[in-house]
């Protein structure tokens, strides 16, 4: 037996298992029966009491704290359970919520626990050419303040001692990871201006405009203190404020396009110069509305006050116009906002890699019928968005019989208006637009027995649209006798179609637009996860996100490397075990 002191150690591990069983879990822990929770926390709760009676005798100091760091932080990862899936827990209320924010934050970076630095550098020189995933998401997150806000958490004497305690050593883990990987990247100028999003020049810009907007307003609201007091104002008095207000104007917007100007980025330039412009049509406006309203008689100062409140209305509409704008550009990190650079790369990525499924899989089975394609080419539709189609014909041996033709479009859409406009789009594809192009569909397709559409957006589709090809109730889904209809939404890299049509089913691997190798690699770096957790992954557990050929192919690939042992259990079925 070892002891501490007095303290006997087996008996410590042996109070210290659950505890430490969460904490290995992590953020998996959320998708546990809230059951089991309750009784994982029921029994740490009574283990943690149980240590701080003496019930294993005393340790030494260090040993104390890392066993209380261990309980405390396991209850939190429990309590943040509770939280996260909103459900009623008692013992909830005993946590604050910036404790629960902090025991987040951790759970959310610890992907980097088990990520070298070179793991991380890797992964960023990967997303220049597979797309932006959400480890990259995390560096861009942490670069822009996230990592502030941890470190003020863990400084607040107000959240318990432990938890920042067990949260600072994993921090200070992850962070020296990321400020490594980030300063590697920072090398690369594509990974810089993704990470940096809006840089401090044109934030500075922001800045004065928005300040140029506040000087309107204050110089509004002065001025309309004198129409209160119309009558006893003179006439001249106005014409001076007038004419100040537009010598000031005038001085700050000279010294703003001056440094628009000598900006590098064309596109952030433009975008900056409509605000501007749009700021000064406002003032113009102002300019006017002051030269009718000096015109005004005593008697039409009703109308004045009506004038002056549709004044007042586009000011508003103006000033929330450019707060809306300067609040899109400080969400320029969040996951579903696409700027045109992205979405012209994801074009060529979608094209590109549609073009090779198709010259791939030249021939394509649908309930033992045979389709070859005879012809594909790259179109640009009316609204400037890429479509490639391709046409189909079913091999048949008699030459007599009628064969039956389809034609296959994949089309990459995009609202072309708003990166034209912003740089950048927000808006999920909706329903309505889906509606459009089925019909054209109808339309250009009547030569052929069916159509397959594969729709492709950088932004997604609202859950409306998804519902009609994936909803629960089959019922609702969209079936046709002439249209099959799929969606691809590009960033997720995630198809949507409906399992019932057939020739959906049968495209499906064509229009995931991952290709056999990409597949076994993403699937043996995700059961390598769940292995490295759990020491085990059942044939189940894989299952659902790929293939059964795939995943039994990575079971018995890793087995060959002698690191892992695959077991036929009853009733659980295949098994990966870590040696």
């Amino acid at each position: 037996m070892l002891f501490g002191d007095n303290g006997n150690f087996n008996c410590l591990e042996k109070l210290k298992s659950p505890a430490k069983s969460v904490v290995r879990e992590g953020f998996d822990i959320v998708n546990e029966d809230f059951e089991e929770r309750v009784a994982l926390w029921n029994k740490i709760r009574k283990n943690y009491n149980l240590y701080k009676e003496g019930h294993c005798g005393e340790f030494l100091d260090d040993i104390d704290r890392a066993t209380r760091r261990t309980f405390e932080w396991a209850l939190g990862v429990l309590a943040y359970s509770f939280y996260y899936n909103n459900e009623h827990f008692p013992a909830l209320n005993k946590y604050k919520e910036k404790e629960l924010e902090l025991i987040g934050y951790i759970l959310k970076y610890n992907v980097f626990e088990i990520w070298s630095v070179d793991d991380i550098v890797r992964e960023i020189m990967n997303a220049q050419y597979k797309g932006f995933d959400e480890t990259l998401s995390l560096l861009k997150e942490y670069y822009n303040g996230i990592g502030d806000k941890v470190d003020e958490c863990i400084k607040d004497h107000t959240i318990r001692l432990y938890i920042r305690d067990f949260a600072k050593e994993k921090w200070l883990n992850y962070k020296e990871k990321m400020d490594k990987a980030i300063s590697e990247g920072m090398k690369y100028d594509w990974f810089r201006r993704f990470i940096e999003g809006v840089n401090t020049k044109i934030r500075e810009l922001e800045s004065r405009i928005h300040n140029l907007g506040e000087f309107i307003e204050r110089e509004r609201g002065r001025l309309e203190e004198d129409f209160e007091n119309w009558r006893n104002i003179e006439k001249k008095k106005i014409e001076f404020e007038r004419e100040q207000l537009k010598k000031e104007f005038e001085r700050e917007k000279e010294r703003l396009i001056k440094e628009i100007e000598d900006l590098k980025e064309k596109e952030m330039r433009n975008k900056l110069e409509l605000k501007l412009k749009e700021v000064e049509e406002e003032y113009k406006s102002i300019i006017d509305e002051l030269n009718e309203l000096l015109k005004l008689k005593d008697e039409e100062i009703k109308r004045i006050e009506q004038e002056k409140k549709e004044v007042e209305e586009k000011f508003d509409r103006l000033w929330n116009k450019i707060r809306l704008a300067l609040e899109e550009e400080r969400k320029l990190s969040k996951d579903r906002i696409v700027r045109l650079e992205e979405a012209s790369f994801y074009e060529i990525w979608f094209v590109d890699r549609l073009r090779k499924k198709l010259s791939e899989n030249k021939t394509i089975k649908v309930n033992g019928r045979r389709f070859k394609v005879y012809k594909d080419e790259i179109v640009e539709t009316k609204n400037k968005n890429t479509e490639i189609t391709a046409l189909m014909e079913e091999r048949k041996l008699n030459p007599l019989t009628k064969k039956m033709k389809i034609m296959f479009r994949g089309i990459y859409f995009t609202h072309v208006e708003e990166y034209n406009r912003d740089g950048f789009d927000t808006y999920p594809m909706s329903l309505g637009e889906v509606k459009e192009i089925i019909e054209k569909a109808k339309i250009n397709g009547k030569e052929y027995d069916r159509v397959i559409l594969l729709i492709a957006s950088p932004t997604g589709f609202d859950n409306k649209t998804k519902e009609i090809v994936s909803s629960d109730d089959l019922r609702e889904r969209y079936l046709s006798d002439k249209i099959s209809l799929s969606l691809f939404d590009v960033k997720e890299k995630k198809l949507y179609y409906n399992e019932v049509d057939e020739f959906c089913r049968a495209f499906a691997k064509l229009m995931s637009l991952e290709f056999e190798d990409e597949e076994i690699m993403r699937c043996k770096k995700r059961v390598k996860e769940e292995v490295d957790v759990r020491s085990y992954v059942t044939f189940e557990d894989i299952v659902n996100e790929f293939s059964k050929d795939v995943v039994r192919e990575v079971f018995y690939k890793l087995e060959k490397t002698g690191n892992y042992e695959v077991k036929f259990i009853k009733d659980v079925g295949l098994v990966l075990i870590k040696k």
